[in-house]
């Protein structure tokens, strides 16, 4: 299991930074790095450092109860982090909380420690931006503080292919995907659950993927009855990307096979590009951070994205082992609590990416700074975690009419709504 450090950030200033406030981010000693470069062979949770502790006088330090055992954590403190220009712009935004009522109230409300700590595998993937509530949870040691130790895997792949290792116990916590293998395995007695939605669509923002016109071809395709006659990349097939060109074809009124051609040539994350390059379509289906690479580089045109095809679609939710929640509901439920928070902080920033949220993001993902700016707003999310029944049912039946889920299951038993209501009667609803 690979475990990860993080050197803790304060998220007031990452939210705030390039919006009225000011703040300065957090770099790592070489000590910490070389750290992180070895905990590839090494198991140890993810802690903030002392300094942590010692600059919770903001409200964003402070927002989650530190710990004694993260306080006295051997990581390396952040140098230079500016403690006054940091507390600056948490003052700006206990400000906006005051202002705005109670979803930036309930956002920066103090969560209590779990006692006794408790150990959560979790498998997510760093490069995600989607995952970002997670991302600066960890950043910032506000799931340390809560008192979980997190022994994080990197997932560099699908965030489906994990499914089997959720199900089996191996990892206790991990994002999901709608895929029809989620659908596939919960016919066969699936042992996970879906316990919190991420995502929520909207104009503007960061999106799971994008429908990409060939550069010189955007004059003619204006609107989905356009796409008549034309060759569309789906990436692979039963992927979100795959999702969302066949319901483009849809919107137009047009059937695949007959109207449209979609194909499936994307064998590897590289070929998005390189396909867009040799002109090997008329429209493309892309995720970030390639969606904006080729645009960038002229290749290809951005024209439509999941929250202009199907806004009702929730691209990923949080999934527990069944056996993991069954015998440790409090740490899942304080897990969720903590990532709720971050995630309303998050929200805090509407839809601008600030210079430490970027730098995190880039950090993470291995992605030019200004690729990261570029694509879009920050993701929206769900200030209450809540799982979007409506998705999944259409999702599913969407599957079921391409053919690749044969055997519908129960929306609502693949679900449990509980640990999210218990979260947030904890933190408060937004």
């Amino acid at each position: 299991m690979k475990s990860l450090r993080f050197a803790p950030l304060g998220l007031a200033g990452m939210l705030l930074a390039g919006c009225g406030g000011s703040a300065t981010v957090a770099s790592t000693s070489p000590s910490s790095a070389a750290s992180t470069s070895a905990a590839a062979s090494t198991s140890a949770s993810a802690r903030p450092s002392a300094s942590a502790a010692a600059s919770a006088s903001s409200p964003a330090a402070s927002s989650v109860s530190p710990s004694t055992s993260g306080a006295a954590s051997s990581s390396s403190s952040p140098a230079g982090s500016g403690p006054s220009s940091a507390s600056a712009a948490a003052a700006s935004a206990a400000g906006s909380a005051s202002a705005s009522g109670s979803t930036t109230a309930s956002a920066a409300a103090s969560i209590a420690p779990l006692s006794p700590r408790a150990k959560i595998n979790l498998a997510v993937a760093l490069t995600n931006t989607g995952n970002l509530p997670i991302l600066v949870g960890l950043e910032n040691g506000a799931f340390d503080k809560a008192g979980l130790d997190l022994q994080v895997t990197d997932v560099p792949g699908s965030a489906s292919a994990v499914l089997p290792q959720l199900a089996a116990g191996q990892v206790d916590i991990t994002p999901v995907t709608p895929a029809p293998n989620l659908f596939a395995q919960a016919a066969q007695g699936f042992g996970a659950k879906l316990i919190a939605g991420m995502d929520v669509q909207k104009a503007g923002r960061v999106s799971p993927g994008y429908l990409l016109i060939q550069k010189g071809e955007e004059d003619t395709i204006k609107q989905p009855s356009d796409l008549k006659g034309k060759v569309i990349e789906g990436a692979v097939e039963g992927s979100p990307l795959s999702l969302l060109s066949l319901s483009a074809a849809k919107a137009g009124g047009l059937t695949p096979g007959k109207d449209v051609t979609i194909k499936y040539d994307v064998k590897q994350p590289t070929d998005f590009v390189i396909l867009a390059t040799n002109k090997s379509a008329d429209v493309y289906g892309m995720p970030e951070p390639f969606a904006t690479q080729a645009a960038d580089k002229g290749y290809a045109v951005k024209w439509k994205s999941f929250a202009d095809i199907a806004p009702w679609y929730q691209a990923l939710a949080l999934g527990v082992s069944s056996k993991f929640l069954a015998s440790n509901r409090p740490a899942v439920v304080k897990f969720i609590q903590v990532y709720i928070q971050q995630a309303r902080l998050i929200d805090q920033a509407n839809g601008v990416w600030t210079d430490p949220l970027i730098t995190l993001a880039a950090k993470d993902s291995k992605v030019d700074p200004q690729v990261i700016k570029s694509q879009g707003g920050i993701t929206y999310y769900d200030p209450n975690g809540a799982v979007s029944l409506d998705s999944l049912t259409q999702i599913q039946d969407f599957w079921v009419g391409q053919n690749l889920v044969k055997e519908k299951v129960d929306i609502a038993g693949l679900v449990d709504a509980s640990v999210a209501q218990d979260a947030v009667a904890a933190i408060g609803k937004a």
